[in-house]
């Protein structure tokens, strides 16, 4: 789970490293959290240059989390390595006050 910085300069340096990290992992991964940037973003453009955006693929409608009561910014991701088959995305509506973003959900198959 992560939660990247609103500094755009912490921003990159994090979503460098996230992708530093997995580059030589040779089985499936799954990155997931609050990445504060929207969909079509230089980070997500990063970010799904070596990922795929699960929202991006089996979402449906806009997919925004944020904030949780009057969500209008999409800001929360789950990205997988392209062996990955996503089956569906979602956000979970039912659980509002659980934080300041709403929750996602993806069934995958590996």
């Amino acid at each position: 789970m992560s939660h990247l910085s609103l500094n755009p300069y912490i921003h990159r340096l994090q979503t460098d490293f996230l992708i530093n990290q997995v580059n030589d992992y040779t089985h499936p991964v799954i990155i997931m959290g609050d990445f504060n940037m929207k969909s079509g973003s230089g980070g997500w453009k990063k970010m799904t240059s070596e990922f795929q955006d699960v929202w991006h693929l089996a979402g449906d409608g806009k997919g925004s989390t944020y904030p949780s009561l009057q969500p209008r910014s999409r800001l929360d991701y789950i990205f997988v390595s392209p062996s990955v088959k996503v089956l569906e995305a979602n956000v979970v509506t039912s659980i509002p006050k659980a934080s300041d973003s709403l929750p996602l959900k993806a069934h995958l198959s590996i």
